[in-house]
């Protein structure tokens, strides 16, 4: 798999995240409102070229539901989305380390 597409898979699962991160923001956000309406962000995979070896990565779909806010579930969910943020964060650091010392080994 070549780094672009490594990059560009965990470019979008920072995203994706942060998609989720902001969902779970609002519903905290807007849990005591009398009209307030849960929002979900939910992540879709995404192949791109036709072949997984291409690239591929994660989307989201943001909609509202008609589940009642629970501030654990919403808790639970920026807690995921924190690790796995940090997750995806660090593939970018390694792949950036790896094309800096493909870059001294041919320079």
């Amino acid at each position: 798999m070549a780094i672009n597409s490594i990059l560009q898979t965990a470019l979008s699962g920072l995203n994706a995240n942060a998609a989720k991160a902001s969902a779970a923001a609002h519903n905290v956000v807007n849990q005591g409102s009398d009209d307030a309406r849960r929002v979900e962000a939910r992540p879709v995979s995404v192949v791109t070229g036709g072949r997984a070896d291409q690239g591929a990565g994660v989307a989201v779909q943001v909609r509202e539901s008609d589940a009642n806010i629970d501030l654990g579930r919403e808790f639970a969910t920026l807690i995921a989305a924190d690790a796995a943020y940090r997750a995806n964060a660090e593939v970018l650091r390694r792949a950036d380390e790896q094309a800096r010392e493909l870059l001294d080994v041919i320079g």
